[in-house]
């Protein structure tokens, strides 16, 4: 008598008589085999364990110690779910990946879209200068300001037919407006105060350029935008939006702020991408 069980059919003993296939009935008799299992344990490794212990004369089995059938069954689980986990886990890698991917080659468009228009050999003798506010600190120009300034006060002075419009309205923290930050800059350079024009309701580079625009004297044809360099490309594509066929004149960007300017310009040309 061959007595095969596992510990998880304990709690059902009941007694099975296996039919066998006509070559298993040439190895064993059915004085060899009776099951204490459920039926559904009673597969292959049983009959390989048969098989075993015909070949060397062992009339008595007593299968006990380890739970066979759960062992085998909570592995194919486990490996079917580890298998799903890891196939989940690669299909996230990978769409992280692309996205990383996308974002570097994106950006790496918009910074090449923002150097190929830095161009710092402007047209002389342009009518206008709109010289683009930025912030003051108390009655202070930043240094991202004062940039712009110095840089249109050189070409005034190379250019003296040139008008100036100077843009910008008051935000938090500033004791006068922006345009009259400029104008005082100006003028410590020796710039002619008639020569400049205070537009001082803007809040925005989109608010700049529409409120300068009715400033613009009707005679004249030909302006250069004034602002930092990060800023060019997009101040551009916004004075094409209301009209202006205008170049850029670039001033320096501060090194202290560049990380911060061109991460913050990024997504703002996202957002002029978006919403135009």
């Amino acid at each position: 008598m061959v007595l095969i069980t596992s510990t998880n059919t304990c709690r059902s003993l009941l007694v099975y008589e296996y039919t066998f296939s006509t070559t298993l009935r040439d190895h064993f008799s059915n004085e060899y085999f009776c099951f204490f299992s459920a039926p559904e344990a009673l597969c292959e490794k049983h009959f390989i364990l048969l098989f075993l212990f015909k070949a060397f004369n062992i009339k008595v089995l007593i299968y006990i110690i380890l739970p066979i059938d759960d062992i085998i069954q909570d592995f194919f689980i486990k490996k079917v779910e580890w298998n799903g986990e890891m196939k989940n886990k690669k299909k996230a890698v990978f769409l992280l990946g692309l996205m990383i991917l996308c974002g570097i080659i994106y950006f790496g468009f918009l910074h090449f879209k923002i150097r190929e228009n830095i161009v710092n050999g402007a047209t002389s003798q342009a009518d206008y200068l709109i010289i683009l506010g930025a912030r003051v600190k108390g009655n202070v120009p930043s240094l991202a300001l004062q940039y712009r300034i110095d840089t249109a006060a050189k070409y005034l002075k190379e250019n003296p037919r040139t008008i100036a419009i100077a843009s910008g309205g008051q935000g938090p923290g500033e004791d006068i407006t922006e345009a009259e930050a400029i104008k005082k800059g100006l003028i410590k350079q020796k710039i002619e105060s008639e020569r400049i024009i205070l537009e001082d309701k803007s809040t925005n580079t989109v608010e700049n350029i529409n409120f300068s625009k009715k400033l613009i004297p009707k005679s004249s044809d030909i302006g250069i935008l004034v602002t930092n360099d990060f800023h060019i490309y997009r101040a551009k594509m916004i004075a094409r939006d209301q009209g202006l066929d205008i170049e850029g004149l670039p001033a320096r960007t501060p090194v202290v702020a560049l990380i911060k300017s061109y991460s913050r310009e990024y997504l703002a040309i996202t957002k002029y991408y978006l919403f135009k």
